[in-house]
């Protein structure tokens, strides 16, 4: 889940912009249309949009300086706040924490996690016990064992210009909004992490499973998985198996 509390982490400030609520003042006092962020299986995006060319050039700067240079590279307490953290409640020692919230509410039992559930098992019926199955967004019990040191970690191992990919579109001033993003990109030289996946699909054992299914079930969630063609095959290839 170290990833996941970054997402939050980055958007608590930057040594430009000290606010922990920046993104409550941008969202309440601009006019931007997508203002946010994401954690996916194999990255984490960042995006803008809007139909003011000052807001977006502005909103640039908020962003590249929180994800740059933010305020959790100093500040232990914006990890314990967005991540995880133990606190004292009627006597009793609970986990709290933004990111580990979240994470228990994906693990009641209502109708959307029902199907997280088993799209988690089929993922892992193909997959095995190797990289594809983990959850980016992290796990209940193990972001109890999240630490400062390992978002440290984490960021400065990737969160690197080189490590980065930027998408811009729209009516703007290419040069101006290149310059910009140049003034951060050239901050920080470090070479990328050497990074590769394996295509570790696999033949599930069972050619049908179930869990969770007894003589009080009344509703049940079915799914299937195609493990498609190999991450190497040729481009048409690729493109024929998504349409």
């Amino acid at each position: 889940g170290a990833n996941h509390v970054l997402e939050h982490a980055l958007f608590c400030g930057s040594e430009k912009y000290p606010t922990k609520n920046i993104m409550h003042y941008i969202q309440n006092g601009t006019s931007s249309l997508i203002l946010n962020g994401l954690t996916a299986d194999d990255c984490t995006y960042y995006f803008i949009q809007t139909a003011n060319q000052t807001e977006y050039y502005n909103m640039i700067d908020v962003y590249m300086n929180g994800i740059f240079h933010p305020l959790f590279l100093t500040d232990e307490n914006i990890f314990r706040q967005q991540g995880i953290r133990i606190e004292y409640a009627g006597g009793k020692a609970q986990y709290n924490g933004v990111v580990y919230n979240e994470l228990r509410i994906k693990n009641l039992n209502t109708e959307e996690n029902s199907v997280n559930f088993l799209a988690d098992k089929l993922y892992r019926g193909i997959y095995g016990n190797t990289t594809p199955v983990f959850s980016a967004g992290g796990e209940l019990d193990e972001i109890k064992n999240l630490t400062y040191d390992d978002l440290l970690r984490v960021y400065n191992t990737f969160y690197i210009p080189s490590n980065s990919m930027t998408y811009i579109a729209g009516n703007q001033d290419i040069d101006e909004t290149l310059d910009i993003l140049d003034g951060f990109f050239s901050e920080n030289t470090a070479k990328a992490p050497d990074i590769s996946f394996e295509d570790t699909r696999q033949i599930p054992e069972q050619e049908i499973q179930e869990y969770n299914v007894d003589e009080n079930t009344k509703t049940v969630d079915i799914g299937f998985m195609f493990s498609g063609v190999p991450a190497s095959a040729e481009p048409m290839d690729r493109y024929a198996n998504e349409i």
